[in-house]
């Protein structure tokens, strides 16, 4: 590992004081911040074997993984726990921020390394090297917004990566050391499987709207399940899932929150024992509670099945907590069924 130092070496052989340019020949010196650490010791394959791969913190709240010039990251802090009074309290939704963008192991951009540290009053401690991205701020899963999170610095040294953050929320610098684990997997970054309907005019694969991207032919979506949550907190939260027909085989099992939607093939097995829950949870007795109405504040959560030719169902509002339990019974059983 290279160690602190007050001077440098270039490629002509001149050694001396650290600046930016060499005094013989006149080239520029590579990645020389400000505390004097010279980091030509590690080749770019070398920083590549140690670098790129999957990372994540002790708890798994921060993972990352750095591969072929890019870097995507997920970084998951607190809960807001939605709840409703009288009725329990749904599961806790964390806070879940995340990063994509291009790094290179040489200075990008205008700013030297090492002046950001000073601005936010980060230490700068000596390190192998120096990550350099192109983005740095972490935003919101659901929308773009203010960042609250910046990697300041993003480096290795000792034997491990480690990134240096600032939380603009509690105005406050720390470091999060990582351990390597090739085993981590970032659900936004990997690829989705291609899932959709068939277009029965133009033979199109895998359509996801209301209408043929090739053609413009209508398509014939049949929902079997239908499940919603909303609550009224700042911002709101919508989350909710649509089971879909499709084959014999095979559902479409449609899940989004907020402005995210998912599509996945789930097992048509799963048919029978959806239609348990309903039964379980009495959403089938929906008629005898359409005019009750219990005046829920804050949010509602509604679940709808199909009844031969027609979707029925109901909601908190007048069943209660019967229909939050089915709501999270048919969201485990399609999500562990997907194909």
């Amino acid at each position: 590992m290279a160690e602190e130092s007050q001077t440098v070496q270039c490629e002509c052989g001149y050694c001396g004081p650290v600046s930016n340019f060499c005094p013989e020949c006149g080239k520029k010196f590579r990645n020389v911040p400000l505390s004097g650490l010279v980091d030509r010791e590690f080749s770019t394959e070398e920083k590549q074997k140690l670098t790129e791969h999957g990372w994540r913190n002790q708890d798994g709240t921060l993972l990352m993984i750095l591969r072929d010039g890019r870097l995507i990251s997920q970084y998951i802090t607190g809960v807001n726990a939605v709840g409703f009074t009288g009725f329990g309290t749904m599961q806790q939704k964390p806070e879940e921020f995340r990063l994509d963008t291009g790094y290179s192991y040489y200075q990008i951009g205008m700013m030297p390394g090492g002046m950001m540290m000073g601005l936010f009053g980060i230490k700068v401690t000596s390190a192998g090297f120096t990550v350099y991205l192109r983005d740095a701020d972490y935003h919101k899963a659901e929308q773009a917004g203010t960042p609250q999170y910046r990697i300041l610095r993003l480096w290795y040294g000792s034997g491990t990566l480690h990134v240096d953050l600032y939380s603009f929320k509690d105005q406050r610098s720390f470091t999060v050391d990582l351990v390597l684990d090739d085993a981590v997997r970032i659900p936004f970054a990997e690829e989705q499987p291609k899932v959709g309907l068939t277009c029965p005019k133009c033979g199109s694969e895998f359509q996801t709207g209301m209408y043929c991207e090739q053609c413009g032919a209508e398509l014939k979506w049949e929902p079997l399940f239908l499940g919603s949550t909303y609550s009224s907190c700042n911002p709101p939260v919508s989350a909710g899932f649509t089971v879909y027909a499709f084959s014999d085989e095979k559902l479409i099992y449609q899940y989004n929150t907020n402005e995210i939607t998912e599509h996945r093939y789930i097992s048509a097995e799963v048919i029978d024992e959806a239609y348990q829950i309903i039964r379980k949870y009495h959403i089938d007795e929906w008629e005898q509670y359409q005019n009750t109405y219990d005046g829920i504040m804050g949010g509602d959560v509604s679940v709808r099945y199909r009844d031969g030719d027609r979707l029925v169902g109901t909601s908190l509002s007048h069943m209660g907590s019967m229909v939050q339990s089915a709501y999270w019974a048919l969201r485990e059983l399609f999500g562990k069924n997907i194909l």
